[in-house]
């Protein structure tokens, strides 16, 4: 040990062997002076710091220089009083200096009941407890920290070109997105004809969504520019569009093909559906049943009147006025009748059953021809036939321009449509005439004229409507009714039946055996 130096052994709390669980308190750490000690008393510190523990930490103070030049922060230190909180392991082997540790607390407990003016805390000491049994009884389990794994770093986003307006390429981008397109998949519906992957309305959609010549233009300028920066993706996808061999002629084609069939279809189910409901009104003994006895009702009605009576025949017009004409009792009225009569005189026991149906025609349809006009008709089909002939222009384009590779199977597909479609078209038009000239015949056949003029089917059919659907209404309520009527008279018979056997069981019981033996013994008595 060097000369003029004292050895301090400041004790060192003891690290549990488990952690424990914190008690969450505002820690006080007394700082006020305390009142000057004798040189007794300081000599007795000294001693009691020698003499302290088994788990000591040596500082080396020199008390010379300390002495000849006093420093203030040593002073200041030297009156500081640190309430630690520490738990003491006693050393079991060293009983001796156990000992003269708690004479020297007692000494310096009898010390501190002298002064005055002493903090609760400068008067504390801590309390022996056992270390054992507390630390059961609040350490806790130590959990290692989780290692945290280092996140992959990604890579910095490729700079891309954007050429088109933000906008435009914002659609073309969610429209890339939500149908899953793959420039593939277009290339194999546009050369090969191929839906099972892109659907016709797809198809339509790229076609509509294909890139201008100007946005084409401006997307290869800036790849010219720039080679080393990719596109974005809208831009990459118009420009693959543009590449496909005449993708626009190509698609124009393949859309046309795939709906003129339908196009077709359409204007014949109109033109079908007329020439049906006219035939029906032309050639029905049914209805002809119905305007005989509207012509003898009318006669009968107007029999007096020399100019509307002796009719051989009526016009049209009056068809949807029948329900207008009221009997005494108001929810009667002369189309009642007719159908009333009709009923009873041609349809007989087979009415209410399904032997029957309205002798007129669907008023549905009869409602939807009155809005058809041969003039739509004709223009629609000159649309179908100017679209037929510009698809043949771009095919005979695309076959110029495709070379081998990609000129098969689109010519010989195109080949054979455009034969078959001009067959089909120029018998569409055929029809469509047939309809016209039987529809002239069959208002000459009503001697329907109108209102002079050319007469439309709106003229002729719109005063079929109403009479259709009126007569069908009442004609459904009428053989309910006979249906009704039959249950009520079933149902009466059945009743009558069993009456009758009830009478007859009644009358036997009168004469039978047990009647005889009750005569017999009221007779006794």
């Amino acid at each position: 040990m060097l000369h003029g130096q004292l050895v301090i052994l400041r004790k060192q709390p003891i690290k549990p062997k488990m952690a424990m669980k914190p008690l969450y308190w505002t820690r006080i750490q007394y700082n006020t002076p305390k009142p000057p000690k004798s040189q007794t008393s300081e000599s007795e510190t000294e001693v009691e710091s020698a003499d302290e523990g088994s788990t000591e930490k040596v500082e080396e103070v020199n008390i010379a220089a300390e002495a000849e030049k006093p420093n203030a922060d040593t002073t200041d230190s030297e009156s500081k009083l640190k309430v630690e909180e520490t738990s003491e392991e006693m050393n079991k082997d060293d009983v001796e200096t156990s000992d003269s540790i708690k004479r020297n607390k007692k000494k310096r407990k009898r010390k501190r009941e002298q002064l005055s003016d002493t903090p609760l805390w400068d008067e504390l000491e801590e309390e022996e407890f056992n270390e054992t049994e507390f630390v059961n009884l609040f350490s806790r389990q130590v959990t290692q920290p989780k290692k945290k794994e280092k996140k992959e770093t990604k890579p910095a986003k490729v700079q891309v070109a954007k050429v088109l307006d933000s906008k435009r390429s914002q659609n073309v981008g969610i429209f890339i997105t939500s149908q899953h397109l793959d420039i593939a998949d277009v290339e194999n519906a546009v050369y090969n004809f191929d839906t099972s992957v892109l659907d016709e309305e797809v198809l339509q959609q790229v076609y509509e969504v294909r890139g201008s010549e100007a946005e084409i233009n401006m997307i290869k300028a800036q790849l010219e520019a720039a080679p080393d920066i990719p596109l974005d993706k809208p831009e990459q996808f118009l420009l693959d569009l543009s590449r496909i061999n005449e993708f626009a002629e190509r698609s124009a084609c393949f859309m046309f093909q795939a709906t003129f069939a339908e196009e077709l279809d359409i204007i014949h189910g109109r033109v079908d559906m007329m020439r049906t409901t006219m035939k029906l009104l032309v050639n029905s003994d049914q209805l002809k049943k119905i305007f005989g006895l509207v012509l003898a009702l009318g006669n009968y009605m107007n029999g007096g009147n020399r100019t509307r009576g002796q009719a051989d025949g009526f016009g049209l017009e009056i068809l949807p006025k029948l329900k207008d004409v009221k009997s005494k009792d108001s929810g009667f009225t002369l189309l009642h009748f007719v159908v009333d009569k009709y009923i009873e005189k041609y349809e007989g026991e087979d009415a209410g059953t399904d032997k029957v149906e309205p002798p007129v025609p669907d008023p549905y349809v009869v409602q939807k021809v009155s809005t058809l006009k041969f003039e739509d008709m004709e223009a629609d089909m000159k649309e179908i036939e100017k679209n037929l002939k510009v698809c043949e222009n771009r095919a005979e384009k695309v076959i110029k321009k495709s070379d081998e590779e990609h000129l098969q199977p689109f010519k010989d597909r195109m080949t054979g449509f455009f034969a078959k479609a001009k067959t089909e078209v120029e018998a569409e038009n055929q029809n469509l005439n047939d309809c016209i000239s039987e529809f002239q015949k069959t208002c000459k056949y009503f001697q329907f004229s109108g209102k002079g003029g050319e007469v439309t089917p709106y003229d002729f059919f719109s005063l079929w409507s109403p009479f259709c659907h009126d007569f069908a209404n009442i004609y459904v309520m009428e053989q309910r009714k006979i249906v009704k009527q039959r249950m009520k008279a079933a149902e009466e018979k059945v009743k009558k039946v069993q009456e009758d056997r009830n009478v007859a069981k009644k009358t036997k019981e009168a004469g039978g055996l047990k009647s005889k033996l009750k005569d017999k013994l009221k007779a006794k008595d």
